[in-house]
């Protein structure tokens, strides 16, 4: 848009940096001033300083009879023949470097208003080079978030949800919980969301992973751990390795309804590995989409667990009743076993165990918190913790 508007050869973005002018970005016929990005030049010997620090400031039509730059000319830009540049200034007051333009041949033409023009422009390019340096910033912070977690800081817990055989209301499982405990305040989903978008989502799960097996030994005899992976990080080696010395025949991995599978014929391959060492499988927030019925369909799960949506009022709504039951049914037929997420009451307790609901999980059975060591737990035996997760 700078050349169209003045009429020039070409245009370079430069910055300037420990006393250097470095050109940056270097539009139109280059080749012709042999100018090359990241070239770096003293700024005392700039065109830049030359022409910003004496008037008429920014502009030399003629720039083979401008005294400012007649040894310049000589020594770097012989075949210059007109200058026009501004500063770039951020919007904090802080001087980024230059904005200019460069003719073969005098433009005698050029005039203030070209080089308002030019301001203008870069003011704009001082204004998005501040956005791009907050967005660096940000993800750098972002990024040593994350890496803390991975490094050993003290900002991950697990806490482990009692999962209950409800006809006896006796303790058959746990599922471990991620939970965060520096800032930012927010959901579990969305810390491993960061970590995915910093290409760290396989790191941090199997991070979590390792830490809810170091728990393994505390565990009631007889009962299982089920951990929650994406079907990325389950098909990782590393995942296969943080798992390599567990009682596998008591690990579940669940896998969720909001986990996107980019092929299922290597997770399936990973779910047959894992049957292979005896660990089970359990589709997590069946109900909630189309998702989690098509992992249903392609892995057949050994254990299916019902959405809180189905289990939430289901003593009083017919159509989550129904539904729930369709599943049920569908289980027997694929010899797999019932969990239901989220029970809060009394009623739909009682309603999930005359519909023979086999296991379940939830507040009003017992809330998230630390194991408690060779315990069978009964309602309320897990303290709990306020922040709520699914992983």
């Amino acid at each position: 848009m700078a050349l169209d508007h003045v009429g020039m050869d070409v245009a370079v973005l430069a910055e300037f940096s420990d006393g250097d002018e470095v050109f940056r970005v270097i539009e139109g016929d280059a080749a012709s001033f042999d100018l090359h990005n990241d070239v770096a030049i003293p700024f005392q010997d700039s065109y830049s300083r030359r022409i910003l620090e004496a008037p008429p400031k920014g502009l030399a039509p003629d720039a083979r009879s401008d005294h400012r730059l007649r040894d310049l000319l000589l020594d770097q830009l012989p075949v210059v023949g007109a200058y026009i540049g501004v500063p770039v200034t951020l919007p904090n007051g802080g001087v980024y470097g230059s904005l200019f333009c460069l003719s073969r041949a005098p433009h005698q033409l050029l005039d203030e208003r070209d080089v308002k023009f030019l301001a203008v422009l870069g003011q704009l390019v001082g204004e998005e080079l501040k956005r791009w340096e907050d967005r660096v910033v940000q993800e750098g912070r972002r990024l040593e978030r994350i890496r803390g977690l991975l490094d050993g800081g003290d900002g991950f817990r697990v806490a482990f949800q009692p999962i209950f055989d409800l006809r006896n209301r006796t303790v058959v499982g746990y599922e471990a919980l991620s939970r965060f405990i520096g800032g930012p305040v927010r959901a579990p989903d969305e810390w491993f969301a960061e970590a995915a978008d910093m290409g760290l989502g396989v790191d941090l799960e199997v991070a979590a992973v390792r830490a809810a097996l170091a728990c393994f030994d505390d565990m009631p005899d007889q009962t299982y751990l089920s951990v929650n992976v994406s079907p990325e990080a389950m098909t990782s080696s590393s995942f296969f390795q943080a798992i390599a010395d567990t009682a596998e025949d008591r690990l579940v991995v669940e896998v969720t309804e909001h986990a996107k599978v980019e092929s299922y014929a290597a997770l399936s391959d990973a779910v047959l590995a894992l049957r292979g060492r005896g660990v089970r499988l359990a589709i997590d927030d069946v109900g909630a989409g189309f998702a989690s019925l098509r992992h249903v369909l392609r892995l057949a799960p050994d254990i299916i667990k019902l959405d809180i949506t189905l289990t939430r009022s289901i003593d009083t709504d017919p159509v989550r009743r129904a539904l729930a039951s369709s599943f049920i049914r569908f289980a027997d037929d694929i010899d797999a076993t019932i969990t239901a997420e989220g029970i809060e009451t009394g009623g739909e307790l009682e309603e999930l165990r005359t519909l023979g609901v086999g296991c379940g999980q939830g507040f009003f059975l017992a809330e998230p918190g630390p194991l408690q060591a060779r315990h069978s737990a009964s309602r309320g035996a897990s303290p709990g913790l306020a922040v709520s997760g699914t992983r």
